[in-house]
């Protein structure tokens, strides 16, 4: 790549070293990063291919962050995305048709639009650099993007939001399937595990953390390891792929980690059916209604529109039906 060909002064190169990183997530605002000033804004990859970048500021640092994402997994984060907008049928058949009906049903697509507007401008300038990046990858590179994938593109800033909601929301916390399928995946029992050292109890007389996730290496659970610094940020971790920031890590004063536990994560409400409606308080209640247009692609690569009423009571979308309740 040449400098006219650098993406916003980006450039890539390819250490042939171990790059050891110094710390890892948000530093305090009056504690500035112990590094050399930052000139331009550059990703290096170590042998292990974990990007280091380096930016002049932290847009650029998300919009490098988004770019190194997309080159490492350019093909897997579109199919989440298009997943997670609730379009997979449009894009890719008819298979995919219950699961685009799902994310729809609960609102996921609809409701990553509306973080993303509620976000402070700070936190929404992150989100469209991030995006930013992986687009201009995309463009600069797309023989680097598999033809199946490309009708996801351009990736849009609540894209990362609908699938952190879809993967943290509705697999890790509120989903009975989660641990099945974890441990299908495993071949063995879910779990995972944190440790906490205090520095009284180690050899150094320094606190130490270990973080041991034991999720698959694959989809979703796909964990992205990065360390990111610019003048206001440091950070060393991991995010799960596509998403913009880090889940687990460390910087020069602290560590941060999570771990499976056993809670109630979600309430399912049954309710009486009556006339058109349920009963609620002693009364018939109307369901909410709305009704979604999903497009599925044919064989033929046309597109037939298929209808999907979603009904909704004071507890949330209808989910399941079973006899009169």
């Amino acid at each position: 790549m040449t400098r006219a060909d650098r993406p916003k002064s980006l450039t890539l190169l390819l250490l042939l070293c171990t790059a050891l990183a110094a710390g890892c997530s948000e530093t305090e605002p009056d504690v500035p990063v112990e590094t050399t000033e930052i000139t331009e804004t550059e990703i290096l990859w170590d042998r292990y291919g974990v990007p280091h970048v380096y930016a002049v500021d932290s847009d650029e640092l998300f919009y490098a962050f988004g770019w190194a994402q997309m080159e490492s997994h350019g093909d897997l984060i579109l199919r989440l995305y298009g997943e997670s907008r609730g379009r997979a049928a449009e894009y890719w058949g008819s298979e995919h048709l219950e699961q685009d009906e799902w994310i729809r049903t609960v609102g996921i697509p609809t409701r990553a639009r509306e973080w993303y507007e509620a976000q402070a401008p700070q936190l929404r300038g992150f989100l469209d650099a991030f995006a930013r990046g992986m687009n201009d990858f995309a463009e600069k590179h797309a023989d680097r993007i598999g033809a199946e994938v490309r009708a996801v593109l351009p990736v849009q800033p609540d894209d990362s939001l609908a699938l952190s909601h879809r993967v943290i929301h509705f697999e890790f916390v509120t989903s009975p399937r989660s641990t099945q399928s974890l441990e299908r995946a495993l071949g063995r029992a879910a779990g995972s595990n944190a440790w906490a050292v205090g520095p009284s109890r180690s050899a150094s007389g320094n606190a130490m953390m270990l973080v041991n996730p034991h999720l698959p290496w694959s989809g979703f659970y796909l964990w992205y390891e990065a360390h990111l610094v610019s003048p206001d940020l440091e950070f060393y971790g991991a995010c799960l792929v596509g998403q913009p920031f880090m889940a687990i890590g460390f910087n020069r004063h602290l560590g941060w980690t999570h771990t499976v536990n056993t809670h109630d994560g979600a309430d399912h409400y049954a309710l009486e059916l009556a006339g058109k409606g349920y009963r609620w308080d002693g009364k018939v209640q109307e369901f909410q209604r709305r009704e979604e247009t999903i497009l599925v692609k044919q064989e033929d690569g046309s597109l037939r529109e298929h209808r999907l009423e979603v009904l909704s009571t004071v507890h949330g979308p209808v989910v399941a039906r079973r006899g009169r309740r």
